[in-house]
């Protein structure tokens, strides 16, 4: 300026921006910010959204971020859009430093699944999301690409339901998933082809259709089609090319219709 003094409010310009980029691509903003020094929390209020890399939000209505510790605290409910994805969920934590995230309780999400036949369509094919819902937690691994949830969690969509005690699942590169990894008490429904199967452990190969499932401590997988109930140590099954692969021993057994069993 002509008086030699700094212009009114440069300091403040600075500072604004420093506590509203925390490291590397990661960016914050809010409607209000309430903070003491840079050493403290700083709490943010209505309105808050943080972005993360091309296509990575985070909404939410009041967070609190430590710039010492690299983390950044959602008290109430958080929404995180990735790619065609969307998370919902209660009191979760966000590290800006390795970019993972933990929502503890609350869990709903939609997620697309990879699709072969999508890879043999020339034309633009029709996402079809899958809804999750579980009690939580929710754990995202941004350098393995990976989501864990740890206690009951249901997946579903137009083709096929699961529910499992434990699951863990991979993204691709488009953040579809691509390969899922379930334990206890596995569940799965296909509806279009009308397979019905039950495994202690269970891996699915959505790129490909094909489902594996393996016993454990005793308990025998089993999968139900053309109205037989097949039972074996590991099960494979293609649901591209609806051939069932079983062994080393297979009991097979017609199911009753109406029956309890």
């Amino acid at each position: 300026s002509k008086t030699g003094k700094p212009e009114i409010g440069s300091d403040v310009k600075n500072f604004y921006k420093k506590i509203a980029s925390p490291p590397e691509d990661v960016f914050m903003e809010a409607e209000n910010a309430d903070f003491i020094d840079m050493q403290k929390p700083i709490n943010f209020k209505k309105n808050v959204k943080l972005t993360y890399g091309k296509d990575t939000y985070l909404e939410t209505e009041e967070c609190q971020w430590t710039p010492k510790d690299d983390i950044v605290y959602f008290p109430q409910n958080l929404l995180i859009h990735s790619g065609n994805n969307l998370i919902k969920g209660n009191n979760a934590t966000f590290n800006t430093h390795d970019k993972n995230f933990v929502i503890k309780s609350n869990i709903v999400s939609f997620f697309e699944l990879e699709d072969f036949s999508a890879k043999k369509n020339t034309l633009q094919p029709k996402v079809k999301l899958a809804k999750l819902t579980s009690i939580g937690p929710l754990l995202f691994n941004h350098s393995f690409r990976s989501i864990k949830l740890s206690h009951p969690t249901t997946i579903k969509n137009i083709d096929f339901v699961l529910s499992a005690d434990y699951i863990e699942f991979f993204l691709n590169e488009k953040n579809a998933i691509y390969l899922l990894k379930a334990e206890g008490n596995v569940n799965i429904t296909l509806i279009e082809k009308n397979v019905i199967a039950w495994s202690p452990k269970a891996t699915i190969d959505f790129s490909e259709k094909s489902y594996h499932f393996m016993s454990e401590d005793k308990l025998i997988p089993y999968i139900d089609l053309n109205g037989y109930r097949q039972s074996a140590s590991y099960i494979t099954y293609s649901e591209k090319t609806e051939i069932l692969t079983a062994g080393p021993e297979v009991m097979s057994i017609k199911i009753i219709q109406d029956s309890k069993e």
